[in-house]
């Protein structure tokens, strides 16, 4: 052969030689960059962009992309693992198209930016935000977000952290649907249009510390469960807090008395006996969830969505109670052999609901006034408690009476207050003489009519 022909062991330290270049060239191309974007290269004339997208695309995994202060008309969509900062909050347009900003991997951060002007749902289906996520393990931090439909949605996404934004005048601030063990922290949710924090089929989150006022429904949770909710503020919402579902599980919730609404405790009772919420709890929202013996007495409760929430409770009762200005005054689901008596229930949309599943409770002497829907009953309900007793005063029902014995209240056909009052309060004006036997009646007025004869 025509040439030489080297050792192996030569040829052995060439190749370890060129393994070795070949591991610290890669090194060096993996380490992450930053790369600068900047809409008209005055904030930063040496960026190598001037739009956000055309940054992602050109970047790598891992890398660091720093926008400057300016307005991006775009729909940045997030497709590999990066960091975004935005320097002086730089603001993404979404010009009424699509999201403003869409996270598709995981483990991204954005930082700084605001996201405005997303695309209002058509339909359900297709859901736009300010900020959409549609990934995992991803940090969205320190942003402003504002008129869109959502301002954060979290889709079918888990382990994200939300922490130290701004949402205001979206329809709703911060959105979770089929999305699972996200940290919800720190966030200041005010002047939305709907909702301020709204969890749908969400569970296992923990939403903390976040302060939620000026919106139509402030925190509100529906077919969820075990979410934990701790030091979260609501105040001035028309309804601050709520909790809704279909089975025992989307009630099942970790909410202490750090939740406040327009600064009182939340008393979020699960499987608890033998409790009484009283005047020195000052509590502002009272749910008993699978509880035994409680009672609810002397309170104030406004501005919920339920004044009063039973879920799979019995032998309960709640009495003495000022109940207004909620989307519901008093909701019982599954419960049952529980007595209500003695309270104001007024100027709620619903005074009092029960589902279908919710019997044999007792109603008498409270008066319900103003409710849009003074009760609805789709179980088998006591609404009176005898002829001598009586039932409840309802304001948009004229009888004459106290009780009234011919003028029965329907809510429905299986539901009747028999012997509604004239009067509010009218109960305290029950002769006491209907509690004594005829005979010591009869002697009384015969002694009565004789004082009167014998008298000058």
């Amino acid at each position: 052969m025509n040439g030489k022909s080297y050792p192996k062991t030569k040829i052995l330290a060439i190749t370890i030689v060129a393994l070795a270049l070949i591991l610290c060239l890669g090194g060096a191309l993996a380490h992450p960059q930053s790369w600068h974007v900047d809409d008209d290269l005055k904030d930063y004339p040496g960026a190598k962009f001037t739009k956000i997208q055309d940054a992602i695309d050109g970047a790598s995994e891992g890398d660091e992309i720093i926008v400057h202060p300016g307005t991006y008309r775009e729909n940045v969509v997030v497709n590999k693992k990066v960091t975004l900062k935005g320097i002086d909050h730089p603001t993404v347009d979404a010009s009424l198209k699509g999201s403003a900003v869409v996270i598709d991997v995981n483990g991204c951060v954005l930082d700084g930016f605001k996201a405005v002007n997303s695309e209002w749902a058509k339909d359900l289906e297709v859901l736009n935000a300010g900020i959409l996520v549609k990934s995992d393990k991803n940090l969205i931090t320190g942003n402003d977000v504002s008129d869109n439909f959502s301002g954060i949605l979290l889709s079918n996404s888990s382990n994200n952290t939300i922490t130290g934004n701004d949402l205001s005048k979206n329809l709703i601030g911060i959105f979770l649907v089929d999305s699972s063990d996200n940290t919800i922290t720190g966030n200041n949710t005010s002047s939305n249009y709907k909702l301020g924090i709204d969890l749908v089929d969400s569970s296992d989150n923990t939403i903390t510390g976040n302060y939620v006022s000026t919106n139509e429904y402030g925190i509100g949770l529906a077919f969820s469960s075990n979410n934990t909710l701790k030091k979260n503020e609501m105040r001035d919402n028309k309804y601050n807090f709520g909790v809704d579902g279909v089975e025992l599980s989307h009630y099942i919730q970790e909410i202490d008395r750090s939740n406040t609404v327009d600064g009182r405790p939340i008393y979020y009772l699960v499987n608890e006996t033998d409790k009484t919420i009283s005047s020195d709890s000052n509590a502002g929202y009272v749910a008993a969830i699978n509880c035994r013996n409680i009672v609810v007495n002397d309170l104030t409760l406004t501005n919920n969505v339920s004044g009063v929430l039973f879920v799979h409770t019995k032998d309960s009762k709640i009495e003495n109670v000022d109940i207004s200005k909620n989307f519901i005054g008093v909701f019982f689901s599954d419960s049952s052999n529980n007595t209500i008596t003695a309270n104001d229930v007024s100027k709620n949309y619903s005074g009092i609901s029960l589902d279908d599943s919710s019997n044999d409770n007792l109603f008498y002497h409270n008066n319900l006034i103003d409710n849009t829907v003074q009760a609805s009953d789709r179980g088998k309900n006591s609404w009176d408690a005898g002829s001598t007793e009586g039932g409840n005063h309802w304001s948009n029902h004229r009888c004459r009476g106290n009780p009234n014995d011919g003028e029965p209240y329907q809510i429905n056909s299986d539901s009747i207050d028999y012997y509604p009052f004239e009067d509010r309060n009218g109960w305290d004006g029950i002769s006491r003489f209907w509690f004594l036997p005829p005979m010591l009646i009869a002697i009384f007025v015969i002694a009565l009519i004789v004082i009167l004869i014998r008298r000058p």
